[in-house]
């Protein structure tokens, strides 16, 4: 874990460390994180609170379930939450980081929309009005230009007003799953839990359609796959601006530029201190036994 750590890139690490932080057995995981210059994240927002992430029937309760960013980031919150999936609670951490914003891109229509018959039909009465005014315009071109914007706004609103309700929805489910876990209701906990699988289930496969997958089972459940297939789509996505220092480079020559001269800078040679490098050198472990460094310094044969 420790050389992932090292590194100058924005670290933000989390899971089930199955070990309590400020119990028995956590001072070495604590010692890792912070020689890492890691914080953990709830302890800066709750410095006082428990915070359990994990209970059992018999009573027993421990904080199992962290969150550790780097101490550059600005903490700004971390909520804990019973999660429908597992006995755990779900910990949500946000920060505040500096980064290159990537534009919106292509707009594609959510063909769901079309099972929706208020969709449907508020979209045909807007239509019958939008072809009347064809009188307004020179040629068909520059109505249908003006046409497709307005059908974008159209469902860009509609899309957002289905949005709100199901977040609203999914929040009045968190809010059950909240009581029932405070109240033990175990019943109620099985029936909200169900909703919200039902919820992110459908939420799930509405990113294999931005992904680019055409063809999805109605049955079909997130998988490694649905993850790997996710992630291969994003790494082919465009960069839109490197960062200069306090500036952002967004044209493509000046992006060219800015990236040669990085790791111009990265890879050219440097001047050492004979006596800092010798120390270093003598404090590597793990080095060969003679026989084998020799063997290693000779030619290599046919069947090598």
């Amino acid at each position: 874990l420790e050389p992932l750590l090292y590194t100058n890139r924005l670290v933000l690490i989390g899971g089930d460390f199955n070990v309590d932080i400020e119990g028995e057995g956590g001072s070495e995981l604590a010692q890792v994180m912070a020689g890492a210059g890691l914080v953990d994240m709830y302890r800066v927002v709750e410095p006082d609170t428990p915070g359990y992430t994990w209970k059992n029937s018999r009573g027993h309760s421990s904080r199992l379930d962290l969150l550790f960013v780097a101490d550059t980031a600005k903490v700004q919150t971390c909520l804990l939450r019973p999660f429908w999936a597992c006995d755990h609670c779900l910990v949500m951490g946000g920060v505040q980081v500096e980064v290159a914003r990537r534009g919106r891109g292509t707009w594609r229509l959510n063909r769901t929309m079309l099972q929706d018959t208020s969709f449907c039909t508020g979209f045909r009465q807007l239509y019958a009005g939008w072809k009347q005014l064809r009188t307004l315009y020179d040629t068909w071109a520059g109505w249908w230009e003006d046409t497709k914007k307005r059908v974008a706004i159209f469902c860009h609103q509609w899309g957002r007003e289905i949005a709100v309700r199901k977040r609203a929805k999914a929040l009045q489910w968190s809010r059950a799953l909240c009581a029932a876990w405070k109240n033990r209701d175990q019943e109620r906990l099985r029936e909200v839990s169900e909703s919200l699988r039902t919820h992110y289930e459908a939420e799930a496969r509405s990113y294999f359609i931005q992904a680019g997958k055409e063809a999805l089972e109605q049955d079909e459940r997130p998988t490694k796959y649905f993850f790997k297939s996710v992630r291969s789509r994003q790494q082919g996505s465009f960069i839109e601006g490197l960062r200069q220092g306090a500036q952002v480079v967004a044209a493509p020559e000046r992006m060219l530029e800015v990236a040669k001269s990085f790791y111009a800078n990265l890879f050219q040679a440097r001047e050492v201190r004979g006596e800092l490098m010798g120390g270093f050198l003598d404090e590597i472990s793990g080095r060969l036994p003679e026989e084998e460094a020799l063997a290693l310094e000779g030619k290599i044969s046919l069947e090598e």
